[in-house]
């Protein structure tokens, strides 16, 4: 996970799925975002994690610089954005552009990237044991796992700045209206 902590950003709703998995699934979740001190909602998620038995399986990185997230996105086997809203999602951009797979929350924006199955999967916002089965059948079929990511990769590449900025300038014209 990547990300801001607050409770909107649904990182309970990570640690719960984690919770669940078999003892030989051997998962482990880094969590980047949020202060390592005087944090109320680090305090929250780690003593959380503490609570579900599983702060041996949870890293809590704290914030990193922008420029560290890809060693981040690359080591990882896949990114969670288990978010309750965004308004974009920028993490999940940023992973599948390492060409990592990602599960992430339906929501709006993000079904607009995401195509479940095919270069990410979706999970009902919330709802721990569908985040759980898509971890564990992601796990679970390696050959799927390479096939998402690729796909990923291929995805982010068609969201660079070059083709999106020409789209968005336009976008922005048609609502305010030709510059004068």
């Amino acid at each position: 996970y990547v990300g801001r902590l607050e409770p909107l950003q649904g990182v309970d709703i990570l640690l719960r799925a984690v919770a669940q998995l078999e003892q030989g699934d051997s998962v482990k979740a880094l969590i980047v975002g949020g202060a390592l001190e005087d944090d109320p909602e680090m305090e929250r998620l780690k003593s959380l994690s503490q609570e579900l038995g599983i702060s041996s399986l949870v890293r809590f990185l704290g914030r990193l610089d922008q420029r560290e997230l890809p060693t981040y996105y690359n080591a990882a086997d896949i990114c969670v954005v288990p978010s309750y809203y965004e308004s974009f999602g920028l993490v999940a951009l940023e992973a599948m552009a390492c060409g990592t797979p990602v599960i992430t929350a339906r929501l709006p924006a993000i079904d607009e990237v995401i195509r479940d199955g095919e270069n990410g999967f979706l999970f009902e916002a919330g709802d721990v044991t569908d985040l759980r089965h898509r971890i564990v059948g992601l796990f679970r079929d390696r050959a799927s796992l390479q096939a998402v990511g690729e796909a990923a990769r291929s995805t982010a590449i068609e969201h660079d700045w070059e083709r999106v900025l020409p789209v968005l300038l336009e976008e922005i014209e048609r609502f305010a209206g030709p510059s004068t």
